[in-house]
């Protein structure tokens, strides 16, 4: 199964196969032992569709206003 792997701090989109991790709702944020290759952050968000979850995020939430921030780049 895809999974797009988006690092917390710099926003770089990886597919990831290797990820068996349940998201139940939009996305779900992990804290993994693998850094990002652009900035060494070890904080992630997972999610099976990047499409969906830019519609499904509120502005109004601080915290997924910034994913929405990261995901628009």
């Amino acid at each position: 199964m895809k999974i797009y792997r988006i690092c917390m701090n710099c926003g770089k989109v990886e597919v990831r196969t290797d990820i068996n991790e349940l998201i139940t709702n939009n996305y779900k944020i992990i804290h993994v032992n693998n850094k990002c290759k652009n900035c060494d952050s070890k904080n992630f968000i997972i999610t099976k569709n990047i499409n969906n979850l830019r519609n499904k995020l509120d502005e109004n939430n601080t915290k997924e206003r910034h994913i929405l921030k990261l995901i628009r780049k």
